[in-house]
């Protein structure tokens, strides 16, 4: 049993002398990491006392210097001799212009110890700066009279030039100081970066450094750290190049230490990947239209908005700021144009729009182009079109005012919205608004069409009236040329073939041929199997306004077109179609007929005031 107690003791102390020894180690380990930063420490307060004194004595430097100012003088040299050179001039101080040394306007001067070399002697004139006031005395001018002589000095008085010395000696000290700091610094961290793998200890270690940089940089001229703490951040984004926090940190350090185009590539590679994270760390009050510029750069426009409406948020009445408006209007309408989803898209323009136009009543339009508010209002209309809300589009496009158009004339070889609109309108029987959208979108495509062969614009529709309202836009535009002729006859006969009993197509079938198919037979090969007679063709044009009355025997310019062809039965091809049309044979018969029904023909197509209608109808003619 002793001998048992005998090992165990030994056990005992065998582990008790181990611990020991470590715990020397460890104590020693720690001795020499608390010298270090004892050294540390004391570097710093080296530093820190040195650089307080430059700070006092410096002061009391810069109160020597407005007690004695230096002067610049400048005037026409009188005469020079032992003690001086006499000038009459002016003497203009570096600052404190009470000081009595100050010569605003010419007297006499004297230098006690001037540097000839700022003399000209062609012009006999003295100019020279760093004089310092000495006294006044008094003088004697040439007419005999007592006169005041301010006396200057090159040479710095002595109680400044000491304490010009003793700053000069203590910045030297600084930078001795601040160079060991850095030295240690350097060493200390150098050995750091090269042995940490764990990201937090280099995190913590870059912030003591930053410090120490910042430190550094406000305490010694030309003395930071700038290199190492660069080398510690990029360290760390090498173990975590997704660490947000850490690449906006050293891109805020570039900025700050005037590196602008590192701090830039980072804040632009921020906004690109994460713009999202990006917005959490915009500053509102300081990088707002940096950040803003920036996501919209990098095409985030969607982004842009959301940090301005981040800072209207946070401060009131901010779009009464012209800068802030505008700069929000361009994002809004970026955005729109960049949304792939339709709602997105109409949210950004309905903003657009309505910043636009409530700050022109303060004036604000006046700064906008009004090409781009045209140019949201037809997006919106597409929009709309599109969705089929017929009265919203209808809204935008009556905002836009008829006949202010232009910017929508590059869009329609590809966009026919307006078409849609018109088309919607006249299936609703508003055939007045519809005609006029129609004529205007016939305007457009014609400007555009000169200057562009070959660009087609096409309207789908199974509507008579929407058809039948085109054509009509075509012909009451201006007198059709061969080319346009295809566009406007083609809608007419196609209003026709979907409703052969549309009094309105009836006529203005018949007023077409009459009036063109003599001159263009071939634009009419699509719906003429063979060539026309003369014969023919009147009785054609004839039975399309019978047609016309037939459906509606009230329709006055139908009339009013009958009495102009049964007018000319005179002519051997009308008459000969009008003998066939009502079986009679020449003679009394023939022409009793034909008179009685010119009578009738001209009374019914009188209107209210006693006018004749004919043609075909305008946009007056719908209600």
């Amino acid at each position: 049993m002793k001998q048992v107690m005998i090992v165990k003791k030994r056990q005992i102390l065998k582990v008790m002398m181990v611990m020991s020894v470590l715990y020397i180690v460890w104590s020693a380990q720690v001795l020499k990491a608390s010298v270090m930063d004892k050294e540390l420490q004391k570097l710093k307060l080296e530093v820190t006392n040195v650089a307080r004194e430059l700070t006092t004595e410096t002061a009391k430097l810069n109160q020597l210097n407005t007690q004695q100012p230096t002067y610049t003088i400048q005037g026409d040299a009188l005469r020079k001799d032992s003690t001086g050179l006499y000038v009459w001039g002016i003497a203009i101080g570096n600052e404190n212009s009470g000081h009595v040394g100050w010569q605003l306007q010419e007297g006499n001067l004297k230098i006690v110890n001037p540097d000839m070399r700022k003399m000209n002697a062609i012009v006999n004139l003295y100019a020279d700066s760093n004089h310092y006031y000495l006294k006044t005395i008094t003088g004697t001018n040439r007419y005999g009279g007592k006169v005041p002589v301010k006396v200057y000095t090159k040479t710095v008085p002595t109680a400044l030039k000491t304490q010009q010395d003793k700053v000069s000696s203590i910045s030297k000290k600084v930078q001795i100081k601040a160079s060991a700091l850095e030295k240690y610094v350097v060493t200390k961290y150098k050995k750091l970066l090269g042995a940490t793998t764990k990201v937090e200890t280099l995190k913590t270690y870059t912030k003591e450094l930053q410090q120490l940089h910042d430190f550094l940089k406000q305490n010694a001229e030309n003395k930071n750290l700038f290199a190492l703490v660069e080398s510690f951040y990029l360290q760390i984004t090498k173990f975590d190049p997704k660490d947000l926090d850490t690449i906006y940190t050293l891109a805020n350090f570039y900025k700050a230490n005037t590196n602008e185009v590192k701090a830039n590539n980072l804040y632009k590679m921020v906004a690109k990947n994460f713009p999202e994270e990006f917005i959490k760390r915009v500053d509102l009050k300081n990088n707002i239209w940096f950040a803003t510029e920036l996501l919209n750069e990098v095409g985030y426009p969607q982004h842009a908005v959301q940090v301005v409406e981040n800072y209207m948020e946070a401060q009131k009445d901010a779009l009464k700021n012209p800068v802030v408006a505008e700069n929000y209007v361009q994002y809004l309408y970026q955005a729109a144009i960049k949304a792939k989803d339709t709602s997105a898209k109409k949210t950004y323009l309905e903003k657009c729009r309505t910043t636009i136009a409530t700050y022109n009543v303060t004036g604000f339009k006046g700064i906008m182009q009004s090409n781009l508010y045209e140019t949201v209002l037809k997006l919106l209309g597409d929009i709309y079109v599109t969705e089929g809300n017929t009265e919203a589009s209808k809204k935008i496009y009556d905002e836009i005012g008829t006949g202010n158009f232009n910017q929508m004339t590059q869009s329609y070889e590809n966009d026919n919205s307006v078409l849609k609109l018109a088309d919607d309108l006249a299936k609703k029987g508003e055939y007045k608004k519809s005609f006029e959208y129609f004529e205007e979108v016939v305007n457009q495509y014609n400007k555009y069409n000169y200057a562009n062969q070959n660009k087609d614009m096409e309207l789908v529709s199974e509507s008579d009236y929407s058809n039948l309202l085109l054509g009509l836009a075509y012909f009451n535009h201006t007198r059709p040329n061969a080319e346009e002729l295809d566009n406007g006859l083609k809608y007419i006969y196609k209003a026709y073939k979907l409703n052969p009993k549309n009094p309105i197509a009836n006529n203005a079938l018949g007023y077409v041929y009459k009036y063109y198919y003599t001159k263009y037979p071939d634009k009419f090969k699509a719906i003429e199997s063979s060539t026309l007679s003369q014969k023919d063709l009147t009785i054609k044009i004839v039975g399309y306004y019978n047609e016309a009355i037939e459906q509606d025997s009230n329709y006055k310019r139908a009339y009013g077109n009958l009495q102009e062809i049964y007018s000319n039965d005179y002519q051997l091809e009308v008459k000969e179609a009008l003998k066939s049309i009502h079986k009679l044979s020449d003679g009394n018969d023939y022409y009793t007929k034909i008179a009685e029904l010119k009578k009738t023909y001209d009374n019914k197509s009188l209107d209210e005031k006693g006018w004749p209608q004919t043609g075909i109808e305008s946009v007056e003619s719908f209600k």
